[in-house]
């Protein structure tokens, strides 16, 4: 039976077209969201999901079989990868995953349906109403003053230092009134926010710089000429961009310039739920997580109880085994870690004029479950589940009158409590034992959170390139992460990441991740000859010879482009890595033109490290521009390509997996796959 099915699907895909595919598809999908809607049900709740999801416009299209719309079908998509709370529960996800599977499956891309539905769309240019205007100077002065409160917040001389070098004067009078504002000296305000000086990358002088930016670029629209010629280049470049090769740089540095003067909002909502997928996938096996949690516990206590009238002393040691595993989560990631031994005590009672010595062996059974998500981790309060075995060796009193008699009614008694007495000890060990695991579970999740918060976190927002949104989940096998880098203007994947073989770790990001973190970190920013080499020795730990500051040299600087500072593109096993400037200057001269400087490589597992290898000699051009250079831009290109030999090595061998000290064990962990397809790179750790 089963050799029939897969004969008649491979006859399927070789001799029939491509249609019962996508109407298979469809089946898929129309399945899928039956079997949601029941889950659903007939409530108010069930009602307020299908109209958030657009169910009805799904529907309609569904209806329509082959001939369902992949643009509407993106924007209900959309909807469905939102991070929304509930969203991933399989009946949605079931969805979502039938929605991209047709869409994959369609001879055009997505990017190129939107493409054909942006050159069909002919909509009409908005002027930039006084409104608009109004609304961005009001952004920009509640900028201006949180930025100032927060200068406020420091020494007084720290305030009036950055005053002076960010003209501060300057731009609370040229907030006084429009009429008096000069669009030039703006202009040069604006450059001192993306000259590199440390603490611009701080959240506040970022929101300034964006809302300055913001208020010039109305300006110059309302009053310019030209801007209805403008509007429409932008748009058919925004339809090109869309249905080559598409290139994420180019849509977004369209869709933003569209966005920010409040045109085609339509558009720029539908183009961007066709971008709007998670960029960064990473998992890792359970036996890699747990094995950082497995440990071996010796831990001496002292015991001092009440039980049944009896004072107890003396002291427990606990010997076992720590272990743990993963739990199958759908909003966070799991992981029950588990305690097992044996508690030994030696102990003394008390109860004038008697004292009892006993042995007691307690079989130890603790459980701690400890979570993963967006904040960080946290941890349930231990349980645990014991039983005592209790062996009484003496009893002996104060050598008082009688003792015989004493001590022989003391092991009656003993002996007839004997039982409770171990139920009531096997309790206390059971305290005893979930304290011990809550305090080692705290110092755990203590240490993690804090490398978390000190390396990861607070450096990403403080500048800004902190993602989207972070969701983590687990199954049984492994630990699952995705996220979403960017800004909510910015654009991610428009893809599931390929399929890879499934290793101990595997990492899988998108090249919008890089570009989108390279525009949020240094777009428009002023790179010196110094920052160049000091950037290069951190990164690397050693300085290239191109990059050495020398006495003879002018020193020279690039200001990298601001809506395409860095990219990358991953296709085909090849890294395409291209940097773009549009203002170089050395010693004396400037060159006030776009350039672009990018190295191809191959990129290979070697030796259980990521090798690179560079394919030709780096490509310098000034894109656009098809008149004849002139000897400074010449000059320049000469220059740049000398100096950037140095960070575009022939080969660069990456470096190992850094890993906090609890998982230090597995930095054997050896690259073993390495692939660049659609888009992504994938990478993967055995």
């Amino acid at each position: 039976m089963r050799y029939g099915a897969a004969c008649l699907l491979i006859f399927s895909c070789t001799f029939l077209s491509a249609d019962p595919l996508l109407g298979a598809g469809i089946d898929q999908i129309r399945q899928a969201t039956d079997a949601m809607n029941a889950w659903l049900g007939e409530g108010e709740n069930g009602d307020r999901w299908r109209r958030f999801l657009r169910i009805d416009q799904l529907q309609t299209q569904v209806a329509k079989g082959d001939e369902a719309d992949p643009v509407e079908v993106l924007a209900v998509l959309a909807k469905f990868r939102r991070e929304s709370a509930g969203l991933q529960s399989e009946q949605f996800v079931a969805v979502r995953e039938a929605l991209e599977a047709w869409l994959e499956a369609r001879d055009a891309s997505p990017a190129q349906a939107l493409s054909a539905w942006v050159a069909s769309a002919q909509p009409e240019f908005s002027p930039v109403s006084e409104e608009q205007v109004k609304a961005a100077r009001d952004e920009l002065v509640g900028a201006a003053e949180s930025l100032d409160a927060f200068l406020a917040s420091g020494p007084k001389e720290n305030r009036d230092a950055w005053h002076e070098y960010l003209n501060w004067n300057v731009l609370q009078e040229q907030l006084k009134s429009e009429e008096s504002v000069d669009l030039d000296l703006l202009g040069s305000i604006l450059l001192k926010y993306y000259e590199g000086h440390p603490g611009l990358e701080f959240v506040p002088f970022v929101e300034l710089r964006e809302a300055l930016l913001q208020y010039r670029l109305l300006l110059s629209a309302k009053n310019d000429p030209d801007i209805q010629a403008r509007f429409n280049n932008q748009l058919a470049r925004l339809s090109r961009d869309l249905g080559g090769e598409t290139s994420v740089a180019g849509v977004s540095a369209r869709l933003a310039w569209l966005d920010q003067l409040g045109q085609t909002p339509q558009i720029v909502s539908r183009v961007r739920s066709g971008f709007d997928a998670p960029n960064v996938y990473f998992s890792v096996a359970a036996e890699t997580v747990t094995s950082g949690l497995a440990d071996d516990v010796d831990d001496e206590s002292q015991v001092n109880e009440m039980i049944l009238g009896t004072r107890i002393s003396g002291v427990a040691r606990t010997v076992g085994k720590l272990s743990a595993r993963l739990l199958p989560r759908e909003d966070k990631a799991a992981i029950e870690v588990t305690l097992t031994g044996q508690s030994n005590t030696n102990t003394v009672g008390r109860q004038r004029p008697v004292r009892i010595y006993s042995r007691g062996v307690t079989e130890v059974f603790g459980r701690k479950r400890l979570f993963v998500d967006d904040s960080g981790i946290f941890g349930e309060p231990a349980t645990a589940q014991c039983t005592t075995d209790n062996d009484i060796y003496s009893i002996r009193t104060d050598g008082r009158f009688a003792s015989r008699l004493i001590q022989r009614v003391a092991w009656n008694r003993a002996s007839q409590q004997q039982r409770q007495a171990e139920r009531i000890a096997a309790r206390r060990a059971e305290v005893r034992v979930s304290r011990l695991m809550d305090s080692r579970g705290e110092e755990t999740i203590r240490s993690s959170n804090d490398r978390l918060e000190d390396e990861v976190r607070r450096p990403l927002k403080q500048r800004n390139i902190f993602p989207r949104w972070v969701r983590f989940w687990s199954t049984d096998e492994r630990l699952h992460m995705r996220a979403l880098q960017g800004r909510r203007i910015q654009l991610a994947a428009d893809s599931r990441p390929p399929s890879m073989p499934s290793h101990n770790v595997n990492i899988q990001v998108h090249e919008s991740m890089v570009f989108n973190t390279a525009v949020n970190a240094m777009g428009g920013f002023l790179m010196t000859d110094e920052r160049a080499r000091d950037l290069v020795k951190e990164l690397t730990g050693d300085v290239p010879e191109e990059l050495e500051i020398r006495q003879d040299e002018d020193p020279w600087s690039i200001t990298f482009d601001r809506t395409q500072p860095l990219s990358v593109r991953f296709n085909g096993n090849q890294v395409v890595i291209a940097i773009r400037g549009r203002r170089f200057t050395r010693g004396d001269q400037v060159v006030s033109s776009v350039m672009q400087i990018a190295a191809s490589y191959t990129i290979e597992a070697s030796e259980g490290r990521v090798m690179m290898v560079r394919q030709g000699d780096i490509d310098v051009t000034y894109p656009g521009v098809t008149r004849q250079l002139s000897l400074a831009e010449l000059a320049n290109k000469t220059f740049m390509t000398r100096k950037f030999e140095g960070l575009f090595k022939q080969e660069i061998l990456g470096e190992g997996l850094d890993l906090p000290e609890r998982w230090r064990n597995l930095e054997d962990l050896q690259l073993e796959f390495t692939s660049t397809d659609r888009g992504w790179l994938s990478m993967g750790w055995n």
